[in-house]
């Protein structure tokens, strides 16, 4: 994957989206540039906003909030890149050209397989680390629904650092702060 210093997936930034849930939505991550956000709240306008992030939940909601509701809001207000990482069907779709209510293009493609993201984000993904987000047959364990939480908390008791590293949407370490570089 590329590198683009000057911009950081935040994990946190809510943003003001007329066409959702009471005017906000809080998606699982905005690329954005390094200083969109600075000053702006918890709930900011979402002009700065390259690309939108989402990663399936394993709850019965998923299907329409993720895949219907949510797309349809960004485009709506203009975000130009839309990134779902579906755990359920192991799959990533991009939605790009927002065109009112609706993004004209839809890429999918299974995880393994690289991904260009068009302009303005011009990076390319390498989906196969996300193989391991995914439910596995069998026994479930106690813990979060997504098994890359276990294992990042594994590999930082291993390494040493007290704060666990935040995950960027392609599966690598951002750094711990309020906010990462996107790598």
């Amino acid at each position: 994957m590329q590198h683009r210093p000057e911009l950081w997936l935040d994990p946190a930034q809510g943003l003001t989206v007329e066409e959702y849930q009471q005017g906000r939505a809080r998606p699982d991550g905005c690329l954005v540039p390094a200083d969109a956000f600075v000053g702006q709240g918890e709930w900011a306008d979402p002009s700065p906003v390259l690309m939108v992030v989402e990663v399936t939940s394993y709850d019965s909601d998923t299907d329409r909030r993720d895949r219907v509701d949510k797309p349809r809001a960004y485009a709506e207000t203009g975000i130009p890149i839309y990134l779902l990482i579906d755990r359920d069907t192991r799959e990533v779709k991009v939605r790009s050209r927002p065109d009112g209510g609706r993004y004209e293009t839809v890429q999918t493609l299974p995880f393994g397989k690289e991904v260009a993201l068009p302009e303005p984000v011009g990076i390319t993904l390498d989906t196969e680390p996300l193989k391991n987000w995914v439910r596995r047959a069998g026994p479930t364990r106690p813990g979060p629904a997504c098994g890359a939480a276990r294992t990042v908390r594994r590999r930082c008791r291993r390494s040493g650092p007290t704060r666990r590293p935040r995950r960027t949407a392609a599966g690598t370490a951002a750094s711990a702060g309020p906010g990462g570089p996107c790598r």
